[in-house]
């Protein structure tokens, strides 16, 4: 019987099967439940990690601009996570689960392993899904990592007969989509006004 239940969630179509897994064995075993979402440039959705440039670089407006959109492309994948974790821990406090839900970043195998120790988990419920070449490796190495290094059991969930994986997509609104572009016009004037201000006390220093 379990009693504590991790369970590893993402933004792919087999999270959905991963978290039905879980609601059954909490319900079986009247068992409380832990979602956690890591995030990691390993994700699907992560953006594409940015370099900054040096302070005097030439392009440096443009390097702010891509910058800003980085920033905010990464604050989105963050609140995508939580909401995918609040409408599962609605979901499952409506069927009358303890839930918890808790968002980190870093490595996924490390995070996984370090939370379902730190708390007292005895089960870990994580998906296996079906990649080829460097993602096939970077699964296969989170899966195999947590398995030989939890601190409990590790249950893996694979996707059912005659399901086609993918990444579940997130859509907005035409009015959603205009508050994240009136954003992102702000960020970037800001970094714009920021980037001003300090051209102008390093001239001012210099004379």
């Amino acid at each position: 019987m379990f009693h504590r239940i991790l369970v590893a969630m993402d933004n792919s179509a087999l999270a959905q099967h991963v978290f039905n897994k879980a609601v059954s064995l909490a319900k079986a075993s009247d068992a409380c439940l832990m979602l956690l979402h890591v995030v990691s440039p390993t994700n699907d959705c992560h953006p594409t990690p940015w370099v900054f440039p040096s302070s005097d670089s030439v392009y440096q407006m443009l390097h702010n601009n891509d910058i800003a959109s980085h920033l905010y492309q990464q604050e989105r994948f963050e609140q995508q996570g939580l909401e995918l974790l609040r409408s599962h821990w609605e979901t499952a406090t409506l069927a009358g689960i303890l839930t918890e839900f808790t968002q980190n970043l870093g490595s996924p195998s490390q995070i996984i392993c370090h939370v379902a120790r730190t708390w007292n988990a005895d089960l870990i419920v994580i998906g296996c899904r079906r990649f080829s070449g460097s993602k096939k490796q970077n699964s296969d190495s989170i899966n195999d990592y947590v398995t030989h290094h939890a601190s409990c059991s590790v249950l893996t969930v694979q996707y059912p007969p005659h399901t086609n994986p993918g990444v579940a997509q997130v859509r907005y609104t035409n009015q959603e989509r205009l508050q994240n572009q009136e954003l992102m016009a702000q960020r970037v004037s800001h970094l714009h006004h920021a980037n001003n201000s300090r051209n102008f006390h390093q001239k001012h220093s210099l004379k």
